[in-house]
């Protein structure tokens, strides 16, 4: 069918510290974030294979209990001196609900 297209997510998750500003947010602004797992995050997103959810190791240490993982090639990412541990969540439910909140 010409014109049909179809859509693919990736997603990229990593855990750490940020720097919030909540007080920006009020009254229809935009809140701002910055800190570098930010930065990692959306690089990870870019080794995601279409429709997943990749983590980093903080993640996926994080949350393993719940949520099965498939280890990944590690990744060597711009402004990192070693390679970044990456892995693939398996768990549908994880997915489902990182990919429904990204909407």
């Amino acid at each position: 069918m010409a014109g049909r297209h179809e859509i693919s997510t990736r997603v990229g998750v990593a855990t750490g510290e940020v720097m919030v500003d909540v007080a920006a947010a009020r009254d229809g602004g935009f809140g701002m974030i910055s800190g570098s797992v930010v930065t990692t995050a959306a690089r990870l997103q870019a080794y995601a294979p279409h429709d997943t959810v990749v983590v980093d190791d903080a993640t996926r240490a994080c949350s393993d209990r719940r949520t099965a993982y498939q280890e990944l090639p590690p990744v060597l990412l711009a402004g990192r001196s070693r390679p970044v541990d990456l892995f693939r969540a398996l768990s549908q439910d994880v997915r489902t609900c990182v990919l429904a909140h990204q909407a």
